[in-house]
């Protein structure tokens, strides 16, 4: 991990960051001075009135201004309005992260901000992100979409999700216009047929975790999901300790290759992997059990899988 920023929603007044700019300098100063090679953000801001003049009272105390910020674009993008973003491009010189952003399904964390809240209309909202947001300006280059899914039950204060929440992960509209806007990116790693099968919610999850041998002790690594049949790397994930790695796939052969961060010897058996049947629809792909084995010549693992063709969900 070599990307950091100094606080999260550092002007929200719901952090103790919120009238205190020069503090949060002071943060961004002694991360730069820790580690010279790490990249730093100013702080992750919320697109929220007085936004600009935190900014500008931050740049006073650092006597300067940072390379990137962070900008969490929620109210504009959720309005469908570009102003919240203009206005930090036009006070800052900096390179701009969406570190989140995305379209709002619900929430019920006590705030009002005005703006409609659908799966429907998440699903225009990221259209809006990619295609009129992160356009403004070339300083603009990294967009995080959140979330991915909402937390189970119907408890949770907030639900950007482009899926449903577990156990069903329903697809959702935002999920096709996310699939879509993928698949026309340049260099886009989804081939049509990988398009095809996530919009006709005809494929599955791969999900697993890394696990040393003989106990449940987490690590944290690297796994690369690969075609077995061309020895194409298609895709890779690097996971904390604890934390899910998730492949998106359609009928084939796959490899899994896992380098932890220990040595060969202490990582034997760490593909504790499951199948999500079902995950973005009514029908899913079965795939055979993992078998891990050392990978000889260094640290790590290697696991061949093969998926069959789609059949109905049971």
């Amino acid at each position: 991990m070599h990307d950091f920023a100094t606080w999260n929603e550092a002007n929200y007044c719901g952090e103790p960051t919120c009238h205190r700019p020069a503090l949060v300098a002071s943060y961004y100063r002694v991360l730069r001075q820790t580690c010279r090679s790490c990249t730093v953000l100013g702080a992750e801001l919320l697109d929220q009135p007085g936004m600009v003049a935190w900014v500008r009272a931050f740049d006073r105390a650092l006597g300067g201004q940072p390379g990137i910020w962070g900008l969490h674009n929620y109210i504009g993008a959720n309005r469908l309005q570009i102003g919240s973003t203009v206005s930090l491009l036009r006070a800052t010189r900096s390179e701009i992260w969406f570190t989140e952003t995305g379209g709002v399904v619900s929430r019920h964390n006590h705030s009002d901000e005005g703006f409609p809240q659908s799966p429907a209309h998440a699903a225009v909202v990221t259209g809006f992100i990619f295609n009129r947001l992160a356009r403004l300006s070339r300083r603009i280059t990294r967009v995080y979409i959140y979330q991915w899914n909402a937390g189970p039950g119907r408890t949770q204060s907030w639900d950007s999700g482009l899926v449903g929440p577990e156990p069903g992960f329903a697809a959702r509209p935002a999920f096709a216009t996310f699939v879509r806007l993928i698949a026309a990116a340049h260099d886009s790693p989804l081939t049509r047929a990988t398009e095809n099968a996530l919009l006709t919610h005809r494929g599955a999850l791969i999900v697993g975790g890394l696990l040393a041998p003989g106990a449940t002790t987490p690590l944290a690594g690297t796994v690369t999901l690969r075609n077995t049949r061309t020895g194409q790397a298609l895709a890779s994930e690097t996971v904390a300790a604890g934390q899910r790695f998730a492949f998106s796939v359609v009928p084939g052969h796959y490899g899994l290759t896992a380098v932890g961060s220990v040595d060969a010897a202490s990582v034997l058996t760490p593909l504790d992997s499951t199948l999500a049947s079902g995950a973005l629809g009514t029908t899913s792909v079965g795939c055979a059990a993992l078998r891990a084995t050392a990978k000889a010549g260094g640290a790590g693992l290697v696991a061949n899988i093969a998926c069959t063709a789609p059949v109905p969900a049971g």
